[in-house]
């Protein structure tokens, strides 16, 4: 019998029910480390997965610190969230005048991360 993986979830959410069973569902019996603090960049991602010994990343990251873990060939796992009509989603954020609402459909593992980009100056003015 295998080892159950150890995931640790950075975000400042909990995850939803729906996750929840999809993670079951993907990796089983596993052990579910949740961490809620801000992080300082990828050092600070990857020395808290060292520190719990995780086998698996699930975060939501800004584009430059997952284009760093991408680097390092960490391949962290994101949730894609699918906008819905409210009152239908599982997440509702916003105010209650302009609500946005969503709701979990899969996991996706970020396999790499290119960022390209070019300075403003190089772009004609034109409209």
């Amino acid at each position: 019998m295998s080892k159950p993986k150890t995931i640790i979830w950075l975000s400042r959410h909990k995850p939803l029910p729906s996750q929840l069973r999809e993670l079951n569902k993907r990796f089983g019996q596993h052990r579910l480390i949740l961490d809620h603090r801000t992080f300082d960049g990828a050092d600070d991602i990857i020395a808290r997965a060292r520190a719990h010994n995780a086998d698996e990343i699930v975060a939501v990251l800004p584009t430059t610190i997952a284009l760093e873990l991408s680097k390092r060939g960490i391949k962290p796992i994101k949730a894609h969230m699918v906008s819905v009509p409210c009152p239908a989603g599982e997440v509702r954020i916003g105010s209650r005048r302009r609500p946005r609402c969503y709701y979990f459909s899969h996991f996706r593992r970020i396999d790499a991360f290119e960022l390209k980009d070019h300075p403003l100056s190089e772009e004609s003015n034109e409209p």
